[in-house]
């Protein structure tokens, strides 16, 4: 009864000078074939879950440290506080911050110019490893804990890949 041509040949929205809107049901041969991205996209979603579990992990390391520290009539500030497990929650998020948009932007370049299913693949790598940051960084206030690296490392080298592929894929188009 009511279409979207309808609406928009109503005289307020349409005038008869101009050719009718296209179908919006009518596919763009232009357009990108999305079902190929289906995996890319859930990585996405998958890696901004993490993202924001991290908050939620932070937030309650915050408020438990607060509690603690409360119970012991000591002051609790923090964003001054050396205490470690504040600092861990805190790298955790902020290194993954950090990391977002080489990730983020890496993984979509190489989807939509080299490969969408090893994008997808490496992004799910990825994601996996990142989870693995809090329960691998461990600092103590005289070092970093370098066993943190087996996480990093694994990222960095998969976020070159993504670019890499994508330099190589710009310099031999046409």
């Amino acid at each position: 009864i009511f279409s979207s041509r309808t609406f928009l040949s109503f005289p307020l929205f349409y005038s008869s000078n101009y050719p009718p809107p296209p179908a919006f049901s009518t596919p763009n041969p232009a357009m990108l074939e999305l079902a190929q991205y289906k995996g890319v996209v859930l990585v996405t979603v998958a890696y901004f879950v993490v993202y924001y579990m991290f908050i939620i992990l932070q937030g309650k390391v915050k408020h438990s440290l607060a509690a603690e520290y409360r119970a012991k009539g000591v002051p609790f500030n923090r964003y001054t506080t050396t205490d470690p497990r504040m600092r861990a929650a805190d790298r955790t998020v902020l290194n993954m911050l950090e990391q977002m948009p080489p990730f983020v932007v890496g993984l979509w370049v190489h989807a939509v110019f080299v490969d969408p299913k090893v994008a997808m693949w490496l992004g799910a790598i990825y994601t996996a490893i990142r989870m693995m940051y809090p329960l691998l960084f461990q600092p103590t206030k005289e070092a970093f804990g370098f066993v943190v690296l087996l996480v990093t490392i694994p990222n960095y080298a998969i976020i070159l890949f993504f670019f890499g592929g994508a330099l190589l894929a710009a310099l031999k188009a046409q």
